[in-house]
Protein backbone atom coordinates (compact mmCIF):
# COMPACT_ATOMS: atom_id res chain seq x y z
CA UNK A 1 0.00 0.00 0.00
CA UNK A 2 2.68 2.21 0.55
CA UNK A 3 4.33 1.57 -2.38
CA UNK A 4 1.28 2.41 -4.12
CA UNK A 5 1.23 6.26 -2.18
CA UNK A 6 4.72 6.71 -3.55
CA UNK A 7 3.91 5.46 -7.18
CA UNK A 8 0.94 7.76 -7.16
CA UNK A 9 2.86 11.05 -5.83
CA UNK A 10 5.85 10.11 -8.20
CA UNK A 11 3.34 9.86 -11.26
CA UNK A 12 1.38 13.30 -9.82
CA UNK A 13 4.57 14.96 -9.84
CA UNK A 14 5.77 13.72 -13.09
CA UNK A 15 2.48 15.01 -14.87
CA UNK A 16 3.08 18.53 -13.27
CA UNK A 17 6.55 19.27 -14.16
CA UNK A 18 5.20 18.10 -18.15
CA UNK A 19 2.78 20.54 -17.60
CA UNK A 20 4.45 23.32 -16.21
CA UNK A 21 6.69 22.94 -19.03
CA UNK A 22 5.09 22.35 -21.45
CA UNK A 23 3.32 25.74 -20.71
CA UNK A 24 6.64 27.42 -20.30
CA UNK A 25 7.88 26.37 -23.53
CA UNK A 26 4.35 26.44 -25.16
CA UNK A 27 4.05 30.30 -24.25
CA UNK A 28 8.17 30.81 -25.20
CA UNK A 29 7.23 29.24 -28.92
CA UNK A 30 3.92 31.47 -28.85
CA UNK A 31 5.72 34.61 -27.98
CA UNK A 32 8.90 34.10 -30.64
CA UNK A 33 6.33 33.60 -33.26
CA UNK A 34 4.21 36.55 -32.02
CA UNK A 35 7.06 38.40 -32.18
CA UNK A 36 8.13 37.22 -35.61
CA UNK A 37 4.68 37.99 -36.96
CA UNK A 38 4.82 41.98 -34.97
CA UNK A 39 8.62 42.05 -36.78
CA UNK A 40 7.41 41.60 -40.45
CA UNK A 41 3.99 43.68 -40.03
CA UNK A 42 6.26 46.06 -38.54
CA UNK A 43 8.48 46.15 -41.54
CA UNK A 44 5.77 45.50 -44.00
CA UNK A 45 3.81 48.16 -42.51
CA UNK A 46 7.36 50.82 -42.80
CA UNK A 47 8.03 49.94 -46.39
CA UNK A 48 7.04 53.02 -48.62
CA UNK A 49 6.07 51.94 -52.68
CA UNK A 50 8.56 54.03 -54.61
CA UNK A 51 5.38 54.57 -57.42
CA UNK A 52 2.90 55.05 -55.35
CA UNK A 53 4.27 56.56 -52.33
CA UNK A 54 1.60 54.27 -50.04
CA UNK A 55 2.84 52.06 -47.48
CA UNK A 56 2.38 48.52 -48.88
CA UNK A 57 0.90 45.41 -46.58
CA UNK A 58 3.06 42.74 -45.80
CA UNK A 59 1.16 39.98 -47.82
CA UNK A 60 1.81 41.93 -51.05
CA UNK A 61 5.57 42.97 -50.28
CA UNK A 62 5.77 39.23 -50.14
CA UNK A 63 4.28 38.64 -53.60
CA UNK A 64 6.65 41.05 -54.83
CA UNK A 65 9.93 39.53 -53.19
CA UNK A 66 8.36 36.14 -55.23
CA UNK A 67 8.24 37.55 -58.48
CA UNK A 68 11.80 39.01 -58.39
CA UNK A 69 12.65 35.62 -57.07
CA UNK A 70 11.48 34.25 -59.91
CA UNK A 71 12.71 36.93 -62.37
CA UNK A 72 15.88 36.45 -61.12
CA UNK A 73 15.74 32.94 -61.52
CA UNK A 74 14.74 33.31 -65.27
CA UNK A 75 16.48 36.11 -66.48
CA UNK A 76 19.32 34.55 -68.80
CA UNK A 77 22.29 36.57 -67.11
CA UNK A 78 25.50 36.54 -69.16
CA UNK A 79 28.11 34.19 -67.37
CA UNK A 80 32.08 34.95 -66.98
CA UNK A 81 32.97 32.29 -69.08
CA UNK A 82 31.11 32.94 -72.13
CA UNK A 83 33.10 35.12 -74.17
CA UNK A 84 35.94 34.21 -76.83
CA UNK A 85 38.44 36.25 -78.69
CA UNK A 86 40.40 36.74 -82.54
CA UNK A 87 42.98 38.43 -83.16
CA UNK A 88 45.21 38.98 -86.47
CA UNK A 89 47.62 36.44 -87.86
CA UNK A 90 47.04 34.70 -84.14
CA UNK A 91 47.04 31.24 -84.16
CA UNK A 92 43.76 29.59 -85.13
CA UNK A 93 43.43 27.48 -81.87
CA UNK A 94 44.70 30.99 -79.39
CA UNK A 95 41.28 31.31 -77.82
CA UNK A 96 41.96 28.55 -75.92
CA UNK A 97 44.67 29.25 -74.67
CA UNK A 98 43.16 32.49 -73.34
CA UNK A 99 42.44 31.84 -69.75
CA UNK A 100 40.98 36.22 -68.53
CA UNK A 101 41.14 38.92 -70.08
CA UNK A 102 41.18 42.54 -68.81
CA UNK A 103 40.05 45.35 -70.64
CA UNK A 104 37.89 49.20 -71.15
CA UNK A 105 36.45 51.05 -73.32
CA UNK A 106 38.70 53.93 -72.11
CA UNK A 107 38.53 57.03 -70.18
CA UNK A 108 37.77 60.66 -70.00
CA UNK A 109 40.64 62.65 -67.80
CA UNK A 110 40.05 65.95 -65.98
CA UNK A 111 41.33 68.95 -64.99
CA UNK A 112 39.31 70.14 -61.59
CA UNK A 113 39.58 73.74 -60.89
CA UNK A 114 38.18 75.81 -57.82
CA UNK A 115 35.69 78.33 -57.78
CA UNK A 116 34.88 79.64 -54.34
CA UNK A 117 34.07 76.96 -52.24
CA UNK A 118 32.93 75.17 -55.13
CA UNK A 119 34.80 73.33 -58.21
CA UNK A 120 34.26 72.64 -62.46
CA UNK A 121 36.09 69.93 -63.96
CA UNK A 122 36.96 70.15 -67.81
CA UNK A 123 37.59 67.39 -69.85
CA UNK A 124 41.00 67.58 -71.29
CA UNK A 125 41.50 63.97 -72.91
CA UNK A 126 40.98 60.45 -73.56
CA UNK A 127 43.22 58.30 -73.04
CA UNK A 128 43.75 55.00 -75.22
CA UNK A 129 43.44 52.12 -72.12
CA UNK A 130 45.16 48.78 -72.23
CA UNK A 131 44.66 44.90 -72.61
CA UNK A 132 45.96 42.70 -70.46
CA UNK A 133 45.42 38.23 -70.54
CA UNK A 134 46.76 35.34 -69.33
CA UNK A 135 47.80 32.51 -71.65
CA UNK A 136 47.96 29.04 -70.55
CA UNK A 137 50.72 28.01 -73.78
CA UNK A 138 50.93 25.41 -76.24
CA UNK A 139 53.83 22.92 -75.66
CA UNK A 140 55.40 24.69 -78.90
CA UNK A 141 54.94 27.89 -77.40
CA UNK A 142 52.72 29.24 -80.44
CA UNK A 143 51.29 31.83 -78.47
CA UNK A 144 54.70 33.65 -77.07
CA UNK A 145 56.07 33.22 -80.66
CA UNK A 146 53.34 34.91 -81.75
CA UNK A 147 53.65 38.28 -79.25
CA UNK A 148 57.39 37.93 -79.99
CA UNK A 149 56.20 38.49 -83.57
CA UNK A 150 53.90 41.57 -82.64
CA UNK A 151 56.76 43.03 -80.27
CA UNK A 152 59.23 42.81 -83.09
CA UNK A 153 57.05 44.78 -85.69
CA UNK A 154 57.34 47.93 -83.16
CA UNK A 155 60.94 48.55 -82.86
CA UNK A 156 63.88 47.80 -84.94
CA UNK A 157 67.32 46.50 -83.72
CA UNK A 158 68.72 49.74 -84.43
CA UNK A 159 66.20 51.71 -82.17
CA UNK A 160 63.95 53.43 -84.25
CA UNK A 161 60.35 52.73 -84.62
CA UNK A 162 58.25 51.19 -87.37
CA UNK A 163 55.22 53.26 -88.36
CA UNK A 164 51.53 52.10 -86.63
CA UNK A 165 50.65 50.75 -90.36
CA UNK A 166 53.06 47.76 -89.86
CA UNK A 167 52.44 47.07 -85.93
CA UNK A 168 48.90 47.97 -85.10
CA UNK A 169 46.61 44.90 -85.44
CA UNK A 170 42.85 43.83 -84.39
CA UNK A 171 41.90 42.42 -81.33
CA UNK A 172 38.03 41.36 -81.38
CA UNK A 173 36.09 40.12 -78.28
CA UNK A 174 32.57 38.27 -78.53
CA UNK A 175 29.97 37.27 -75.96
CA UNK A 176 28.58 33.56 -76.51
CA UNK A 177 25.80 32.07 -76.18
CA UNK A 178 24.13 28.85 -74.95
CA UNK A 179 23.83 28.52 -78.45
CA UNK A 180 27.19 28.89 -79.56
CA UNK A 181 25.99 32.49 -81.28
CA UNK A 182 28.82 35.21 -80.89
CA UNK A 183 28.21 38.73 -80.49
CA UNK A 184 30.67 41.52 -80.48
CA UNK A 185 31.89 43.13 -77.77
CA UNK A 186 34.78 44.86 -78.54
CA UNK A 187 36.87 45.70 -81.75
CA UNK A 188 40.32 47.42 -80.47
CA UNK A 189 43.17 48.49 -82.23
CA UNK A 190 46.40 47.45 -80.45
CA UNK A 191 49.75 46.72 -80.41
CA UNK A 192 51.76 44.29 -78.18
CA UNK A 193 53.41 46.34 -75.30
CA UNK A 194 54.76 43.82 -72.57
CA UNK A 195 55.20 39.82 -72.07
CA UNK A 196 55.57 39.71 -68.48
CA UNK A 197 57.44 37.07 -66.18
CA UNK A 198 57.11 33.49 -66.30
CA UNK A 199 56.26 31.38 -63.51
CA UNK A 200 57.82 28.00 -63.22
CA UNK A 201 58.13 25.85 -60.40
CA UNK A 202 58.56 21.95 -60.35
CA UNK A 203 55.90 21.75 -57.37
CA UNK A 204 53.18 22.97 -60.12
CA UNK A 205 52.19 18.93 -61.16
CA UNK A 206 48.81 19.65 -62.11
CA UNK A 207 49.28 23.35 -62.92
CA UNK A 208 49.71 24.92 -66.72
CA UNK A 209 52.74 27.41 -67.08
CA UNK A 210 51.24 31.06 -67.39
CA UNK A 211 52.26 34.41 -68.65
CA UNK A 212 50.33 38.01 -68.60
CA UNK A 213 50.51 39.74 -71.97
CA UNK A 214 49.41 43.35 -72.61
CA UNK A 215 48.97 45.13 -75.20
CA UNK A 216 48.12 48.86 -75.66
CA UNK A 217 45.30 50.11 -77.52
CA UNK A 218 46.35 52.34 -80.39
CA UNK A 219 43.43 54.99 -80.31
CA UNK A 220 40.92 56.92 -78.38
CA UNK A 221 38.96 58.73 -81.20
CA UNK A 222 37.97 55.60 -83.14
CA UNK A 223 39.63 53.09 -85.21
CA UNK A 224 41.91 54.19 -87.86
CA UNK A 225 42.55 52.84 -91.45
CA UNK A 226 46.34 52.18 -91.50
CA UNK A 227 47.86 51.39 -94.56
CA UNK A 228 51.82 51.15 -95.46
CA UNK A 229 51.37 52.15 -99.14
CA UNK A 230 50.48 55.63 -100.67
CA UNK A 231 47.24 56.81 -99.91
CA UNK A 232 44.89 58.70 -97.93
CA UNK A 233 45.80 56.93 -94.70
CA UNK A 234 47.37 57.16 -91.53
CA UNK A 235 50.20 55.56 -92.55
CA UNK A 236 50.57 57.66 -95.92
CA UNK A 237 49.91 60.54 -93.65
CA UNK A 238 52.97 59.61 -90.93
CA UNK A 239 55.14 58.83 -93.75
CA UNK A 240 55.23 62.43 -95.66
CA UNK A 241 55.09 64.14 -92.28
CA UNK A 242 58.98 62.14 -91.97
CA UNK A 243 59.77 62.84 -95.40
CA UNK A 244 59.13 66.34 -95.22
CA UNK A 245 61.22 66.74 -92.28
CA UNK A 246 63.99 65.03 -93.38
CA UNK A 247 63.75 67.27 -96.55
CA UNK A 248 63.35 70.79 -94.41
CA UNK A 249 66.87 69.55 -92.25
CA UNK A 250 68.78 68.67 -95.53
CA UNK A 251 68.03 71.88 -97.35
CA UNK A 252 68.92 73.70 -93.44
CA UNK A 253 72.23 72.07 -93.27
CA UNK A 254 72.97 72.73 -97.11
CA UNK A 255 71.78 76.58 -96.27
CA UNK A 256 74.29 76.48 -94.02
CA UNK A 257 77.45 75.55 -96.16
Amino acid sequence: MFGSIINGVVDDVIDTSLDYVGGVVGAAVDTVYSSIDHTIDDFAGNLIDDLGGQQISGEVYHQQAKQAARQLMNTPFIQGWQWCIEADDAPHDMDIYVKDIDFGDGSIDADVFQIGCGSIALPTFSSCGEVSMTVRDHSDLRVSKWFDRQLAKVKNKDGTINLPAQYVFNLKVFTTTENGQKTLLSSMQVFAQKKGNYSLTREGVNTFMSVPLTFQKFSSVGDKTLTSGKGNSLGAVAENIIDEGIDYATDFVTGLF
